[in-house]
């Protein structure tokens, strides 16, 4: 095996890019202090934004992404990244406007989808199913951590991913 084709992956080299100081000449340098911080947390934990239409649409990107992995049998490891950016674009915003459980969902399906290696069939269908369970929390207006109906999403999320590492291992050690 080559060293550009190491665990399924193109070898690539990193781009540069010039900083940017828009925001440091508006803001200043050094440490913001802890009235302003609180003001800012105080004004987003006030604010009742409906960002389900915005994650939609990220849960929509997403798809179209892995109905074209789909597509393919060979280098699905391209789409990666047109599925992870908007699982983590999913992720940020609504743990930012309190949609807690699309949060915890997403941060756990994060998490998988950085561990694995290929982009295979399995791995897609797990995908697929965070998809249909963010729209069914949003759908259902499931926001609070505690409800037993997310945890019982999350809790089928958990064990198809474990269900896909016990199969991935054995497929190792047979």
């Amino acid at each position: 095996m080559s060293k550009k084709e190491k665990y399924g992956y193109r070898e690539t080299f990193p781009r540069f890019y010039r900083a940017d100081f828009e925001l440091q000449q508006k803001v200043g340098t050094g440490a913001l202090d802890a009235d302003s911080v609180a003001k800012a947390q105080q004004y987003l934990d006030s604010v009742s934004v409906d960002v389900a239409p915005q994650i939609r649409e990220m849960l929509t990107a997403m798809q179209t992404a892995m109905a074209e992995a789909r597509k393919l049998s060979y280098d699905r490891e391209e789409f990666l990244p047109a599925i992870s950016k908007p699982l983590m674009d999913i992720k940020s915003i609504s743990g930012m406007f309190h949609e807690m459980m699309v949060c915890r969902v997403a941060a756990f399906v994060l998490t998988f989808i950085e561990d694995v290696r290929k982009l295979d069939i399995d791995v897609l269908d797990i995908l697929d199913a965070f998809v249909r369970v963010a729209r069914t929390l949003l759908d259902m207006k499931i926001r609070d951590e505690t409800n037993e109906h997310g945890q019982s999403f999350l809790a089928e999320i958990r064990a198809a991913c474990k269900r896909y590492y016990d199969k991935q291992a054995a497929a190792k050690g047979g």
